[in-house]
C-alpha cells in the first residue's frame, strides 16, 4: 500500500501551481530545523521583528497587541475545518491567488484520506473514481482556475486525476502507474508514469526525456519543464535543464551535485548544489536565460556567513527565498538583483526558513520562537511577523502565500493532530 507522508513545504511550488517539492512528516521538518548546527557569525544583520498577539482558534478570529498602532500588524486566522470539522485532521497542500485551498484529510467518505478544496469557509470533498475509490485521494497542486491535480489508487495502482469541480478525470496512460507533479494555469500537467516523465496537454502527452536519465521536477506557466538529468552510468553528473517539446536547454552542473527547486514564468531557474572545492558546502544558484541583448547567466547567490544556502521558491518578479546558515542556525533569506538579505528570526528565536514568496516579496515560512517551538511567520518588507500558534496547538508552520498576501499553513496539537489554517495580516 502507498505510504504517503504529510508534506510540509516546498514548494516548490507554492501558489504558482508549479510543484510541491519537499515531502516529509511535520515532525521530521521540525527536527531538521531544530537540530541544525552550523558554526560562524552572520555576515548581515537581521531586520527587527514585528509581533502580534497570538490569535485565538475559531472559525475566524482577529487579535492585535494592546498597544497596537495604525502601522502594527493585525492577524486574522481561520481554521479550515470550522465549523463542522474541528476534530478532523486536515492537511494543507496548496493555495491559489483566489484564496482557494486544496488539501486532504479524514473526511468520513469512502476513502480513509480524501482530497478537498476550501474557499470562504466552505469545504468541498473531491470525489474519487466511482468504480474503485481506492484507499485514498491526495491533491498535489492547484492552479488559479481552481483545477486540482492529484492521485489515487485504482485496482491497487496509482492513477493521476484532474478535478474540474468535485468530479475527477483520470488522465493516466493506459495501465496507470501514474503520479502528477505539477499543473499550470493553462491546465497542462506534468506527470511521472512508469518511472518516465510526460507533459499532458488537453488529452495528449509528450514524453519528457532530454537525458538518458531524467528527473523532471516541475512546470511553469509557459509550459516549460525543469529538472535534472544525466548520462547513463554510476559516475555521471547531474545537469540542470529547462525543456519544451521543441527544445532543451542544458544548463549544466552546479558543483558536485545539482538540485533544481523552481522555475518562474520568465524562465529563471533556481536550485542548489555542493561546491566542488573543499569543504563542499551547498550554495544556491539562479539561472537567467538570454534576453534583450544579455547572455544567459548562472549566478551563485552567496551565503550569509560563508556556510550554506538553499533556495525554495522564486516569484515571477525575481524574488528568491530560502535559508542560509549562520552561527546560530539557519536564517530565512531573500535574494533579488544581486543582494542576499537576512530576513532574521523572531524575537528571542534561534532559526527560521522561508518557503514561499509572492510578487511583492512577501514571504511565508516558519521559525523557532522564544518559547522553543516552531511558529508560522509572514515576512513583510523583510521583517518577520509572528503568526502565532492557535489555541490548543503546540506548533505552527506556514507553507504558502498568494498574491494578496494570504498565508496557508498548519498547526499540530499535543496528540499529533493536524489542522489547516489560513492567516491574513493587515498592517505591519
Amino acid at each position: 500500500m502507498w505510504a504517503y507522508p504529510f508534506r510540509a513545504e516546498p514548494p516548490g511550488r507554492r501558489p504558482r501551481r508549479r510543484v510541491r517539492l519537499v515531502r516529509a512528516t511535520a515532525a521530521a521538518v521540525a527536527a531538521g530545523l531544530l537540530g541544525s548546527a552550523v558554526t560562524a557569525s552572520p555576515a548581515l544583520a537581521a531586520a527587527p521583528a514585528e509581533t502580534a498577539a497570538p490569535p485565538e482558534t475559531g472559525a475566524a478570529s482577529e487579535t492585535a497587541a494592546a498597544s497596537e498602532t495604525a502601522g502594527s500588524p493585525r492577524v486574522t486566522v481561520t481554521d479550515v475545518g470550522a465549523p463542522d470539522r474541528l476534530a478532523t485532521n486536515l492537511f494543507p497542500e496548496d493555495l491559489n491567488d483566489a484564496g482557494v485551498v486544496t488539501g486532504y484529510g479524514l473526511l468520513g467518505g469512502p476513502q480513509p484520506f480524501q482530497a478537498f478544496t476550501w474557499a470562504d469557509g466552505t469545504l468541498t470533498p473531491l470525489n474519487a473514481p466511482s468504480a474503485d475509490p481506492g484507499a485514498f485521494s491526495f491533491p498535489v497542486a492547484l492552479n488559479n482556475n481552481g483545477q486540482v491535480v492529484g492521485f489515487t489508487t485504482v485496482g491497487g495502482t496509482a492513477h493521476s486525476l484532474r478535478w474540474d469541480g468535485a468530479d475527477p478525470t483520470d488522465i493516466s496512460a493506459a495501465g496507470g502507474n501514474s503520479h502528477p507533479l505539477a499543473v499550470n494555469d493553462a491546465g497542462q500537467v506534468l506527470l511521472t508514469e512508469g518511472g518516465a516523465a510526460a507533459l499532458w496537454t488537453a488529452g495528449s502527452r509528450v514524453a519528457v526525456a532530454p537525458f538518458p536519465v531524467t528527473n523532471a521536477v516541475g512546470l511553469n506557466g509557459s509550459g516549460q519543464v525543469f529538472g535534472t538529468g544525466r548520462a547513463a552510468g554510476a559516475d555521471a553528473t547531474d545537469r540542470a535543464f529547462v525543456w519544451t517539446p521543441t527544445a532543451t536547454t542544458d544548463i549544466g552542473p552546479f558543483g558536485l551535485t545539482t538540485t533544481t527547486t523552481d522555475l518562474n514564468d520568465s524562465g529563471q531557474l533556481i536550485g542548489y548544489g555542493a561546491l566542488a572545492q573543499s569543504p563542499n558546502r551547498t550554495h544556491s544558484f539562479v539561472w537567467t536565460p538570454a534576453r534583450a541583448g544579455w547572455p544567459a547567466a548562472l549566478t551563485d547567490l552567496g551565503t550569509l556567513a560563508n556556510l550554506e544556502t538553499e533556495t525554495r521558491d522564486i516569484s515571477n518578479s525575481g524574488h528568491i527565498v530560502g535559508r542560509s546558515g549562520t552561527g546560530s542556525g539557519w536564517h530565512a533569506v531573500r535574494w533579488q538583483g544581486g543582494r542576499l538579505v537576512d530576513l532574521g528570526v523572531l524575537p528571542g528565536g534561534t532559526s527560521s526558513e522561508a518557503l514561499a514568496v509572492n510578487e511583492t516579496g512577501q514571504a511565508a515560512g516558519w521559525g523557532v520562537a522564544r518559547d522553543g517551538r516552531p511558529h508560522a511567520i509572514l515576512w513583510k518588507r523583510d521583517r518577520p511577523i509572528d503568526l502565532g500558534v492557535p489555541a490548543g496547538f503546540t506548533q505552527s508552520f506556514a507553507i504558502d502565500i498568494n498574491a494578496a498576501g494570504r498565508v496557508l499553513g498548519y498547526a499540530i496539537d499535543e496528540t499529533g493532530g493536524v489542522h489547516s489554517f489560513v492567516w491574513t495580516v493587515t498592517g505591519g
